[in-house]
């Protein structure tokens, strides 16, 4: 999953910026670490630390795309220091995209209703009926799938009358987890 959510392969130091431009799926940030999100609003509110994207919402970071109808950033209380000792941009304690989520990366592709990425405790979470993750011709669906990005583990879950589905194939290399840096 080498980079998956999201989003999450979003950093708490980047750069985030906004547009209200149509982007092409050929457009990357010109700036490895740079963080591109477009979508129709935006809407921050500092007083409860977060920023909400609203509408068509794309994300782009390297070979990174996440796609939903509302991304959320929650910030930390604290601040991060820059590297001359400034005030800079706060931390983020997690990131939720909600509404028709597709994440792809490298040769993988992950659908789901609402994925959550939490820096500190390294897991994203995708959940809501049928989110799957498709790598070639293997995939993994349930109502719940966790990945645990520090000790490579996976959980799926079924939820209400649905079943865990997994199909792997041996000439294929796997479903290989996310690699998120903070």
């Amino acid at each position: 999953m080498g980079t998956v959510l999201l989003i999450l392969t979003l950093c708490a130091d980047m750069p985030v910026f906004a547009d209200d431009g149509v982007e092409t799926a050929s457009e990357k940030p010109a700036v490895d670490n740079m963080i591109r999100i477009t979508a129709d609003r935006l809407v921050t509110d500092t007083l409860s630390r977060n920023a909400e994207f609203i509408g068509h919402v794309n994300v782009r970071r390297n070979d990174m795309a996440i796609f939903s109808d509302r991304l959320k950033i929650y910030y930390s209380d604290t601040t991060v220091k820059d590297n001359q000792n400034k005030p800079g941009a706060e931390s983020i304690k997690s990131i939720v995209a909600e509404g028709n989520v597709k994440i792809t990366f490298d040769d993988q592709i992950a659908t789901t209703q609402r994925a959550e990425w939490s820096p500190k405790d390294q897991t994203i979470v995708l959940s809501g009926p049928g989110s799957k993750i498709v790598s070639g011709k293997n995939s993994i669906t349930g109502s719940t799938i966790t990945l645990h990005q520090a000790d490579n583990r996976i959980n799926v879950e079924g939820g209400a009358g649905e079943r865990v589905e997994a199909q792997f194939f041996s000439e294929d290399k796997g479903l290989p987890l996310p690699e998120m840096k903070p």
